[in-house]
């Protein structure tokens, strides 16, 4: 059903994907279907992961003197809709959530002064009302921010009651 796995994707017992290793997935370039429902509202995207790094406050806003608990970490993704209608933005961000290797469990940071920030492309999957929709069939870039500890760990994309297929 998958074609030729590697180790970039964990498949449960079911044998679909559960999450996706977020180091392999930037080597490889590969696109991954992402599929959730909530308050019956499918919702169905392309997803790539570009890079994922450190960052801090002060490289997103450099006139900021605010700090946070944890260490930041920027996700650059592509995203194209595969809903028959416009997408609000903000409904790829509230999907994603990271995994380490331990199963502990990261939620997207969300922080109203970072959020707008549009160099760092974290305002396109924001919740910001002058944040475009998402055009069906239209690739977009942006980017997410997590705050994690500081620890070397491996961590993995998971779609919050969702899927993950290679596309």
């Amino acid at each position: 059903m998958f074609g030729n796995l590697n180790s970039e994707y964990i498949l449960n017992e079911g044998g679909s994907l559960d999450k996706i290793l977020i180091s392999e997935a930037i080597q490889g370039g590969n696109w991954y279907d992402c599929q959730y429902e909530r308050n019956d509202e499918q919702v169905h995207f392309k997803l790539r992961i570009l890079a994922f790094r450190k960052t801090s406050v002060q490289e997103i806003k450099p006139d900021s003197d605010e700090h946070t608990e944890g260490v930041l970490w920027i996700m650059e993704i592509e995203v194209v809709s595969l809903n028959k209608r416009p997408l609000e933005a903000y409904k790829v961000r509230r999907s994603i959530e990271l995994e380490d290797h331990e199963e502990f469990v990261f939620e997207v940071f969300t922080e109203g002064k970072l959020d707008s920030d549009e160099k760092s492309g974290l305002h396109r999957f924001s919740s910001w009302s002058s944040n475009p929709s998402l055009s069906p069939k239209i690739k977009a870039w942006g980017s997410i921010l997590f705050r994690l500890p500081e620890e070397d760990a491996q961590y993995s994309l998971v779609i919050k009651n969702g899927s993950v297929i290679a596309a």
